[in-house]
């Protein structure tokens, strides 16, 4: 398995690309880019409903709001509404729209990745924030709630700060990209990628 999922968000449908085989969960289609696999996908593939909204698949109203507290409820993840309403207002969604998702290995993919979501161990995702602040000015930040991991706080959070972010990862999302007790997840914005070479890490 790579330790290295590319994430583009295009207008188009790219050529020479499968679409992703059924719909799933966001971080089920970053797994497998994991896997090797290039893949994309359109909205109607993606159905966790907090990464529809985190990933700007669902508009971000009063309706869609209700819903997801609803479903926070639902899961057990919120002890009550206005525990789920001051969760839900505190994340930083995409702007509603129809993307097409890419995901696959960076070097295998269309376009330059938007996100470079890297699997690392404490220790290396420590050198590679040491020597990125020190090289931009930059803070990594590690805003964490243990829910919507891979489709918030390492997607949609990184496109929208241009931050790299840290994530200890979600129930979900660990379950989904076979992670190691001993991994974390470092999401690392476009802007930022360029600051150090990949064998930092």
């Amino acid at each position: 398995m790579d330790d290295a999922i590319g994430i583009v968000l295009l207008d188009h449908i790219p050529l020479g690309i499968d679409r992703v085989s059924a719909a799933g969960s966001h971080c089920a289609h970053v797994a497998a880019g994991r896997r090797d696999q290039c893949l994309w996908a359109s909205a109607s593939d993606i159905t966790c409903p907090l990464g529809r909204f985190n990933l700007g698949l669902d508009p971000q109203d009063d309706p869609v709001v209700e819903t997801l507290i609803a479903t926070l409820l639902e899961w057990g993840y919120a002890a009550d509404p206005t525990a789920a309403r001051y969760f839900i207002s505190g994340l930083v969604p995409i702007p509603y729209g129809d993307p097409i998702l890419v995901y696959g290995p960076p070097d295998r993919l269309p376009h330059e990745p938007d996100i470079t979501l890297r699997i690392v161990t404490p220790e290396a995702a420590m050198r590679w924030i040491i020597e990125s602040a020190g090289s931009s000015g930059v803070r990594a930040v590690g805003d964490m709630s243990g829910l919507g991991a891979v489709c918030g706080e390492c997607t949609a959070f990184p496109l929208q700060s241009g931050r790299v972010c840290v994530s200890v990862g979600c129930p979900g999302s660990r379950r989904e990209l076979a992670l190691d007790p001993t991994e974390l997840l470092l999401a690392i914005p476009r802007a930022q990628e360029h600051v150090l070479p990949l064998d930092v890490l």
